[in-house]
């Protein structure tokens, strides 16, 4: 699947690529970036990671170029800019109208996107080739050694391995030196690059917060590795006490991403075939307890994250008539908290609607959805052909065709 991830509290930073955190830009769920306490400056003080601001930028180790002129290292006196991407990231494909436009605005800046982590290497250019001229600036990808899995590959390995990053999108930028000043977010990138351009980026600054960002992430990942290991084995009483003992060590009015990624977490686990239904509703409601009061588009894709999650067509096993409930209300209210605006919870809800049995209902709430995804600046032609592929099935069963309107 290709859809956007959900979010419950917290706006998601990106896919995530972690061997604790596995991929999942298919899910509809909260994407928890980081815990909520923060080291001191000190604590940065000392070296974490083998890469970090303020270090030479590493060669460039790249399986071939897809889009752009050739280039295989770092001129002195030019200003580079290297992005990690990848076709099955939602937010790394968002990211791409930002940086053509930051391309067109600093031509004297080399902007060069690498794909990393694509199991097929021919997906890449298939998706580069659809594109086009949406995209402007150069495109490679990663160098992975004949044998070896995308993770191997020597870009990923060298500069987001060595850096401790293991989310996407991200980007670094070489100075005229040949130095890393900066390993940021393509879609806050647009004030940094004004000032490391203009020479008024403070490096010793950008390299703490980074220090500070790597401590930060190595608790975030003992913390998901704890979690993961509660809930590997099958739902039991004694689960349920380490989740209760994790839930009071993480208290949600002092660690609110924490605790998020706990109920909801728990909530898919019981989802799973050797779950417990019972469990999952219960889960369920805590889920939807963490979204109130919140603002509503947060409240919006928790609501929504809920229902997919019971829907999913991925998911091994149909749904019970309790679950199907729940995924019926809570999709309706996020329908209603977005008001109408989400071609992504709007898909949500034709799928349940259509598990309910009501199909025709389904079809217009596909129609919509489809109509939303093609009103987007820049259209998902995934999204897109996924959203209308459902259309398709939903008017096959009421023995419609799908109108021209909602042809992309």
């Amino acid at each position: 699947m290709s859809k956007p991830l959900a979010v419950l509290l917290l706006i998601a930073v990106g896919c995530s690529t972690s061997a604790d955190v596995p991929v999942s830009e298919g899910q509809r769920e909260p994407l928890v970036s980081s815990p909520t306490a923060s080291p001191s400056v000190s604590e940065s003080s000392e070296r974490l990671s083998a890469l970090a601001i303020g270090d030479l930028a590493p060669p460039l180790r790249l399986g071939g170029f897809l889009k752009g002129e050739l280039f295989t290292s770092f001129e002195p006196g030019k200003f580079y800019v290297v992005e990690f991407s990848a076709t099955w990231c939602g937010p790394c494909r968002a990211a791409i109208p930002h940086l053509t436009e930051l391309q067109k605005k600093y031509p004297d800046v080399t902007f060069l996107s690498v794909y990393v982590r694509e199991d097929d290497q021919d997906t890449p250019r298939q998706f580069i080739e659809e594109m086009g001229d949406r995209i402007g600036y150069r495109v490679a990808v990663d160098d992975v050694p004949l044998g070896e899995q995308s993770e191997k590959g020597l870009m990923w390995q060298t500069w987001m391995e060595a850096a401790e990053i293991r989310g996407i999108p991200a980007l670094f930028v070489v100075d005229r030196d040949g130095r890393i000043v900066a390993i940021t977010d393509p879609r806050v990138f647009a004030e940094p690059l004004a000032k490391i351009v203009a020479g008024q980026w403070d490096i010793e600054a950008a390299a703490i917060r980074f220090q500070k960002r790597v401590i930060e992430d190595r608790r975030d990942r003992e913390f998901r590795r704890r979690l993961d290991a509660v809930l590997k084995p099958p739902p039991s009483e004694d689960m349920l006490k380490i989740l209760n003992d994790l839930k009071a060590e993480y208290p949600k009015d002092q660690f609110e991403e924490e605790a998020t990624s706990i109920v909801w977490a728990s909530y898919r686990r019981f989802l799973e075939p050797d779950g417990n239904e019972e469990l999952a509703l219960v889960a369920a409601n805590e889920v939807l307890a963490f979204a109130e009061g919140r603002p509503a588009q947060y409240a919006a894709s928790g609501l929504n994250g809920v229902a997919w999650t019971i829907v999913d067509p991925e998911r091994p096993q149909l749904a019970s008539e309790a679950l199907l409930r729940l995924a019926l209300e809570t999709a309706r209210r996020a329908d209603e908290f977005s008001n109408e605006t989400s071609s992504e919870i709007a898909d949500t809800l034709a799928r349940v609607l259509h598990l309910h049995g009501n199909t025709r209902l389904a079809y217009r709430a596909q129609q919509r959805a489809v109509r939303l995804a093609l009103a987007e600046p820049e259209p998902d032609l995934h999204t897109v052909a996924e959203l209308r592929g459902r259309l398709s099935e939903y008017a096959a069963t009421l023995g419609l065709e799908v109108l021209d309107e909602v042809q992309p």
